[in-house]
């Protein structure tokens, strides 16, 4: 019983010593323990700086390089996190590369090559305490001159688009050489490391150069350049929907074509090609001028576009507008006294479907609108001019203005009129027809003009029938 009391008494001893010593070390500030050091490691190897320290505590350790820990490059920062030493966010990519690593507080150079010749310090800042040491970077005895080798030899690809293309730069020497990959133009963007570039799934905008650059520290660097061109077409339609207006009868198609090779355009319309060709302008556009368009002109229009193993399209739709109705005439109805036919006439190169009818009584501001569904004839050379009447009934002895606009099948509005049509509606239906003629000069000027101009635009027509 006795040596039992006397083994608890001796633990409880030992183990309030060890607490004391900890709380003894804990107070220490930390300390450096290692000396100055001169090192050597060769071209390619790896080598370890020692940074032993007493005392760490929660404190922070800098590696720097340069002649003076002062005005030297910070490269490695540690830091004791829950009695754990790791290495913060911002220095991770230089330990992910593996160009350095850390164990415990010591650095690890890897990969080494001349430019790594320097001194190290291992800092304490806050405490004043530091230790430098000296590196020495040395050529291996039996160190090779740097060769490579290139495939494809041509250094040079042409594949099509979505497609995968691959480059190989071989390379041989002692120290190992190694490689890196990138784009003329972005020099500061690595793409690959290692001997194969491969480009999988391009497009055009991956043709280029592409850089080969081969160093293994020692030898001079290399660098060759490989080509790649794909072989791509794009068409897009500047506008999939062209409205030509129905009175001055011209419109423009317009796509947009790139490619490798040089693409040729063709224009179709109704699967035959359309004789009407220009040349591309800037910007990759290729236009189709169309100067007189007739309503056999209408529908689907196709920009085709193709080289030598490849072909693509793409679909403009061509309508068009009605242009502004004219009123013919307003006459009473012989039964009806308050009813009047309307007559009106609108130029269109597309089918129309209805007319929207707008009429407001001037003395009250009465406004009542009605859709005519089409119901007329179609008359004129080549079928382009629309004629319709209409019943209304309206208030006996009142003046209205009249609008009328026009309506196509696949609802393309047309132009308002140039000015309202005005009339009286009689009061009996034996009233002398006065109603009728409250047009101004200047409209009537108008209805000639119009005729006139309809006769002139078919004049040129008329000359080819006539050769």
């Amino acid at each position: 019983m006795m040596r039992l009391w006397l083994t608890i008494c001796l633990g409880i001893l030992v183990l309030c010593d060890g607490i004391r010593g900890q709380q003894r070390g804990r107070g220490r500030p930390p300390q450096i323990i290692t000396p100055p050091g001169q090192y050597e490691g060769e071209v390619g190897g790896s080598v370890t700086l020692p940074c032993v320290i007493n005392n760490l505590g929660r404190k922070s350790v800098f590696w720097m390089k340069g002649p003076e820990a002062g005005t030297g490059t910070i490269i490695m920062h540690i830091r004791s996190v829950r009695r754990r030493l790791v290495v913060p966010k911002q220095f991770q990519p230089v330990v992910q590369s593996g160009k350095m690593a850390t164990e415990g507080t010591n650095l690890i150079i890897n990969n080494l090559t001349p430019q790594d010749a320097d001194k190290y310090t291992c800092t304490l800042t806050w405490a004043r305490q530091k230790v430098t040491h000296s590196l020495t970077v040395t050529e291996p005895e039996d160190a090779t001159t740097l060769e490579v080798a290139y495939d494809p030899p041509s250094r040079s690809a042409s594949v099509r688009e979505l497609a995968s293309a691959t480059f190989t730069c071989r390379a041989w020497g002692n120290p190992q050489p190694y490689v890196t990959w990138h784009k003329e133009g972005s020099e500061g963007e690595v793409l690959s490391e290692g001997e194969v570039l491969a480009l999988r799934g391009v497009v055009g905008q991956d043709a280029g150069n592409y850089v080969c650059v081969v160093n293994n520290g020692i030898s001079p660097e290399q660098t060759a350049v490989f080509t790649l061109q794909v072989e791509y077409l794009e068409v897009e339609v500047e506008s999939g929907l062209v409205v030509v207006d129905s009175e001055e009868r011209r419109a423009q198609l317009t796509c947009r074509v790139r490619g490798h090779p040089e693409p040729q355009v063709v224009w179709y319309h109704n699967r035959a090609v359309v004789e009407q060709q220009t040349t591309p302008s800037t910007q990759d556009l290729h236009h189709l001028y169309l100067g007189e368009v007739r309503p056999q002109d209408l529908g689907e229009y196709q920009c085709y576009v193709y080289t030598k193993g490849n072909h693509d399209s793409a679909t403009v739709k061509l309508t068009a507008a009605p242009g502004p109705a004219l009123v013919l005439s307003a006459q009473p109805h012989p039964q009806q006294p308050s009813a009047l036919t309307v007559t009106w006439q609108i130029d269109s190169l597309a089918p129309l479907a209805y007319s929207d009818i707008t009429f407001t009584q001037l003395a009250t501001g009465d406004v009542i609108r009605r859709r005519e569904a089409w119901t007329g004839e179609v008359e004129g050379e080549e079928g382009m001019q629309y004629t319709q009447s209409a019943l209304l009934t309206l208030t006996p002895g009142a003046s209205y203005s009249i609008l009328i606009r026009g309506v196509t099948t696949d609802q393309q509005q047309g132009r308002d009129m140039d000015t309202p049509y005005i009339f009286t509606v009689p009061e009996s239906a034996t009233e002398p027809q006065q109603y009728q003629e409250e047009q101004s000069n200047e409209e009537e000027t108008w209805k000639v003009l119009k005729a006139t101009l309809n006769i002139l635009s078919r004049l040129p027509k008329v000359l080819r029938v006539l050769q």
